[in-house]
């Protein structure tokens, strides 16, 4: 047997023998093998001698190993305008159409053109706010831990260099590494068009990709992506999958109306968050969330039930580090016309999610979700509403 057979065999043994725990809009799970995806996007999951199916209509998230792929030199991520984010090595370069291989993907091909920004990961920078023009093309290099950008046009990307023509019209090839390129941010376009997108799949090596699962009867998932292509994941190198589209509504996909009652005055930001928390993840303890809110204590946030019965979602507080303890409490309240039809206990930093389930909606118009400090340390907190959704 070669070489490349045995890297094969070992590749689908490992993602047949991963467990996966499907998670289903009346909040029931199924755990086991995942087995492939139907014609009509439903999963099957083995479990013992059987498969189970999971009809689309419910199907919330496929949740795999949430432990992080530790990342090899030489890695680039490229943050796409279509919201997906690729990290891997670049293995075809030039002036219009890129080829990345990822650690949990086979190669993806994409366009220059889809490229937001492209992040060295060899440098402490990714994800770091740029400022400056944003129409205009900008290479940004590590200056003793300073980000200086250089105005100009990208010409090419390669592997170990970007060719970048200066204001002035000179070409000149920075090596990534030898002339310490962080990022390079090309000029966005307006009026691009939105692709709509069933799932997103968050990996372990930090990829996201946005699209839609495509029919398979192996162990790979196949996506196709939102900005065009395809892409083969290997289960195994699954941290979640969220899906949308079905018989419920993610709160964080919803038009939110926003009151802002601080219980002290504060300098730090006011903003409510969709599907995102204060660091890269949307986190509450050391659990990790793709959807859901980051609500500063003191705000109260309404939406339309729309006909929604239900609402199911895990409530907790972010203290921006993992695991870490910080002073102070919360507490989420839940009401319908000003009468309370629900309430958390005392949230703390560092605590587990509190799942919360609310039945008996029928026929109210709207939710209202307040987070209040329970002392005042917690005015400075910043609450977390994961995976929370209605159902029909």
């Amino acid at each position: 047997m070669n070489p490349r057979t045995i890297a094969v065999f070992f590749v689908v043994a490992a993602s047949l023998m991963a467990q996966f725990s499907v998670l289903r809009a009346d909040g029931t799970r199924v755990s086991g093998a995942f087995v492939g995806v139907g014609p009509d996007g439903a999963l099957s999951i083995r479990v013992g001698d059987a498969s189970v199916r999971v009809d689309p209509a419910v199907l919330v998230a496929l949740e795999g190993d949430p432990s992080p792929s530790l990342i090899p030199p030489g890695m680039l991520r490229f943050d796409l305008r279509d919201g997906s984010r690729v990290i891997g090595r670049l293995t075809k370069g030039g002036d219009e159409t890129l080829e990345v291989v990822g650690l949990c993907t086979g190669a993806l091909r994409f366009a220059i053109e889809d490229i937001d920004v492209v992040w060295n990961l060899g440098l402490p920078h990714s994800g770091t706010n740029l400022g400056g023009d944003a129409k205009k093309d900008g290479l940004y290099v590590d200056r003793d831990g300073r980000l200086d950008a250089l105005p100009g046009t990208l010409v090419s990307l390669a592997s170990d260099a970007a060719t970048f023509s200066s204001a002035a019209g000179t070409k000149r090839a920075f090596a990534w590494n030898k002339d310490r390129v962080a990022a390079i941010r090309l000029a966005s376009e307006a009026d691009r068009p939105v692709r709509s997108s069933t799932v997103t799949l968050e990996l372990r090596d930090g990829s996201r990709l946005m699209g839609q699962l495509v029919p398979s009867s192996g162990p790979t998932l196949h996506v196709k992506l939102v900005g065009g292509g395809e892409a083969m994941v290997d289960p195994s190198g699954l941290r979640v999958a969220m899906f949308t589209g079905g018989k419920f509504k993610h709160i964080s996909d919803l038009q939110l109306a926003v009151t802002d009652r601080p219980f002290l005055p504060t300098l730090l930001s006011r903003e409510v968050l969709k599907d995102k928390g204060l660091g890269t993840w949307l986190r509450i303890g050391r659990v990790v969330y793709t959807k859901g809110l980051l609500i500063p204590a003191g705000i109260e946030v309404r939406f339309p039930l729309d006909g929604a019965t239900s609402f199911r979602g895990d409530l907790g507080v972010d203290p921006g580090v993992a695991g870490r303890s910080m002073a102070g409490s919360v507490r989420f309240v839940f009401l319908v016309a000003d009468r309370v039809v629900g309430e958390s206990r005392e949230l703390r930093a560092g605590d587990e999610p509190q799942s919360m389930q609310i039945d008996g909606l029928k026929g109210a118009k709207e939710l209202t979700i307040r987070v209040i400090p329970a002392s005042p340390a917690g005015s400075a907190l910043r609450a977390v509403l994961g995976n929370a959704w209605l159902l029909p």
